[in-house]
């Protein structure tokens, strides 16, 4: 069985005033039983579209003006084209450890960090999503999203 060692900041305990709970940080070592699955980021395939271009949201007028010929649009949506680079998840391995939660079930330590490690996902998740959420509101705010998304009928 295949194994992969975590690092996990662990919730603090009930009972901290508010000057305790600020000095908090617990980073524990966990290791949990892992499985190779097909990378999500690249679908498997190795590489994926460069980040400068491919995290960027395009309206139909932005993409026509970044890629004015056709062969460039088709480069853009062809897998392995010239704006593709090397997964950056899987290092082009088209494969990433998992943790095997099945195999968490006989042994009593996996159960038990199995928690911890699914409780600090679940607030990754969360300050992810709370830091896309204030991204997209300066976007907004700054006032490039209107100018991105408006409509001068050039379609």
């Amino acid at each position: 069985m295949m194994t992969k060692q975590f690092t996990i900041i662990v919730d603090p305990p009930e009972g901290l005033t508010d000057a305790e709970l600020d000095d908090f940080i617990e980073e524990r070592e966990i290791t949990l039983p892992v499985k190779m699955e097909v990378c999500d980021r690249c679908q498997g395939h190795g590489f994926h579209l460069t980040p400068s271009i491919g995290e960027h949201a395009y309206s139909m007028r932005a993409f026509r003006e970044a890629f004015p010929e056709d062969e460039d649009r088709e480069e853009y949506f062809k897998r392995g084209g010239r704006y593709d680079v090397q997964c950056l998840t899987c290092k082009g391995r088209n494969v990433v450890p998992v943790v095997d939660e099945a195999a968490c079930k006989f042994n009593a330590d996996y159960k038990r960090d199995l928690a911890l490690y699914n409780a600090h996902m679940e607030a990754k998740s969360y300050d992810d999503a709370e830091a896309r959420a204030e991204a997209d509101y300066f976007y907004k705010a700054s006032g490039q999203w209107a100018a991105d998304n408006r409509d001068d009928g050039d379609y």
